[in-house]
């Protein structure tokens, strides 16, 4: 494998054919690790013979232990570039993904450094899933996220970075990675939450997913009127990339 799409999963059976899609159209492979998904995710996978495994967390959405294992699998294929991004997120770029890491590896940077946007729900209608015509408001843009690496066999993930062995020399790449896990059903929300307070319990880092303790106040809903529209932005040209898909 050249270019590695890896992540973990819990039920993300809506998420799973948009992301293979995004992986084929940005010349990917990928790689994916089901936490006992009972959504049909893990049946999903199967049927289109993605390449996967199961982890099981007994319950838990246990961060430390996902990573562990994502480590290991990555260190199994050995891949000359890896790109780790939630099933709900999207990388995206001005040339295909994978013609960006080359000529990025060709400069002889060994990390992408790319802008974070958190795509939000305002109340919107889910009668059809169609995440990249439904949801414009979003929040939360941040210039540091590190999540796209040249193979090391000593890097190891660490929460939303990549820790490298030595000094890395980063490219700060134009585009966005698009986040759509705050736009997700109320329920699937909450179901999250506990599964990650369990793992809390069970010795998992308290400022991991903190977050989830702001936004259930709010029941995952935001205000139209406090957050911007991505449609008046110089970021809707990737939303309408995402809607090819």
């Amino acid at each position: 494998m050249k270019y590695l799409y890896i992540t973990h999963i819990w039920n993300e059976i809506d998420y799973l054919p948009l992301k293979v899609k995004w992986c084929k159209e940005n010349g990917l492979d990928i790689y994916i690790l089901d936490n006992m998904s009972d959504d049909g995710s893990w049946e999903w996978l199967i049927k289109n013979k993605i390449p996967s495994e199961r982890i099981d967390t007994a319950g838990q959405f246990h961060l430390g232990i996902l990573q562990k294992a994502t480590d290991n699998a990555i260190k199994r294929i050995k891949p000359e570039w890896v790109i780790y991004l939630g099933m709900d997120s999207f990388a995206m770029t001005e040339n295909k993904l994978c013609d960006e890491i080359t000529q990025t590896s060709q400069k002889g940077y060994n990390i992408i450094q790319m802008t974070w946007g958190n795509m939000l729900n305002i109340g919107e209608s889910r009668n059809k899933f169609d995440p990249f015509n439904t949801y414009f408001y979003y929040a939360s843009i941040r210039q540091k996220i590190r999540l796209i690496w040249k193979y090391h066999s000593l890097c190891r993930l660490f929460a939303d970075e990549i820790i490298y062995p030595k000094s890395p020399k980063v490219l700060n790449l134009k585009g966005i990675i698009l986040n759509y896990g705050n736009t997700k059903p109320l329920n699937q929300r909450k179901e999250t939450l506990r599964r990650r307070r369990k793992a809390w319990k069970k010795g998992l880092t308290k400022g991991w997913g903190t977050h989830y303790l702001t936004w259930v106040k709010i029941n995952w809903t935001w205000d139209a009127t406090k957050v911007p529209d991505i449609r008046k932005s110089g970021y809707y040209k990737y939303i309408q990339k995402l809607q090819k898909l």
